[in-house]
């Protein structure tokens, strides 16, 4: 009786750590466990001198989604999404859902923008099949801000800040953009 009861015990703190650090929706790490591991590449790369991008993800008109189809198939499109980023990127990677339609991906080992650039395209290339969902073909777009470690930022808030500007900055020159940090 006492090993069924701590065992359970053991199942349901594993599941209550699980849903504290993760998204509800897509499985993907949330907004708490994001900040600890940006810290983490953060001293990483200041440790071992090297560089790593931050990358915004934005998805166009995502309320217009929730409006003409459904709430749920709101969330189908968030973990497909979710499903689709995790995909193209390599282990080691971290992406996360940090609310609402964004994602924020961060990319150790990509050192400039030639690097950022084959990721990108290779993001963008998933998201041409529209995704098929209770039987609506859904085509995604997004937009993406992105900044890169030490140049747009020697802090994990000041590279947020900063691929947080970029992404702004592609959303109103149209959609389905990406931008990269500069100072103006």
């Amino acid at each position: 009786m006492t090993e069924d009861w701590l065992k359970k015990y053991e199942r349901l703190k594993r599941d209550v750590d699980y849903l504290q650090t993760h998204d509800a929706i897509t499985g993907l790490p949330n907004r708490l466990l994001f900040y600890d591991r940006l810290d983490l590449a953060v001293i990483h790369a200041q440790r071992n001198k090297e560089r790593f991008i931050l990358m915004i993800i934005d998805l166009d008109d995502f309320n217009n989604i929730n409006h003409q189809y459904s709430y749920h198939t709101g969330d189908m499109v968030l973990k497909e999404t979710g499903k689709r980023l995790r995909s193209v990127l390599r282990k080691g990677d971290t992406i996360a859902r940090i609310g609402g339609d964004e994602f924020i991906l961060i990319l150790p080992g990509v050192i400039n923008k030639k690097n950022a650039l084959k990721v990108i395209k290779n993001i963008y290339k998933e998201f041409l099949t529209p995704l098929v969902l209770d039987g609506e073909h859904i085509k995604i777009s997004f937009s993406m801000g992105i900044s890169i470690f030490p140049e747009h930022g020697d802090s994990g808030d000041e590279l947020l800040k900063n691929a947080d500007i970029a992404l702004m900055d592609a959303k109103s020159k149209g959609k389905n953009l990406y931008n990269f940090f500069t100072y103006s």
